[in-house]
């Protein structure tokens, strides 16, 4: 069985419907594409989005360093205090 020429035609009538243009694509890729942020507006939220990053981890380091230096000075607060119990002939509470 072959095709006739009415056949032909309903069948590329049916796919205009189902099947979008050449035309209706690149129009709806048009629009999407207009719907981005443009260059600059990409390169400004990635360099505040890397400031924020930067400023975390400066606020850890920071942070860090802080619980560093408490360690360091619990063994200097308790030689102090053993030192001023001596002195003040105070006797240390048990720990």
């Amino acid at each position: 069985m072959t095709l006739t020429k009415s056949d032909r035609t309903r069948l590329v009538e049916e796919m205009k419907e189902v099947f979008v243009t050449k035309e209706e694509l690149g129009q709806a890729i048009a629009d999407l594409v207009k719907q981005l942020p443009s260059k600059e507006e990409m390169v400004a939220d990635k360099l505040e989005l890397l400031a924020a990053i930067n400023k975390k981890a400066e606020d850890d380091a920071a942070h860090s360093q802080l619980h560093h230096d408490l360690g360091e000075d619990v063994p200097k607060l308790q030689r102090q205090l053993k030192h001023l119990y001596g002195v003040l002939d105070i006797p240390q509470p048990a720990l």
